[in-house]
């Protein structure tokens, strides 16, 4: 809920939404939403210099792995 309120969760968007609302953002800016093709996974969107990038939140990445974005 709080994510939500805070306007870092997005819920339903697609990549195209999303690089549409992140081009115009300063580096590390960042949304999270609803993996369109996956279920119940979410993606981490982000602007990294002048691209935004996507990127799949696997279930290591929250249970236990040592790997960061």
């Amino acid at each position: 809920g709080s994510m939500w309120r805070a306007g870092l969760l997005y819920g339903f968007m697609s990549k195209n939404a999303v690089t549409e609302a992140l081009k115009d953002r300063e580096q590390g800016a960042f949304l999270i939403r609803f993996s369109e093709n996956n279920p119940g996974v979410f993606a981490i969107c982000y602007k990294h210099q002048d691209r935004v990038k996507h990127y799949l939140i696997k279930q290591l990445d929250a249970f236990g792995s040592k790997r960061t974005l």
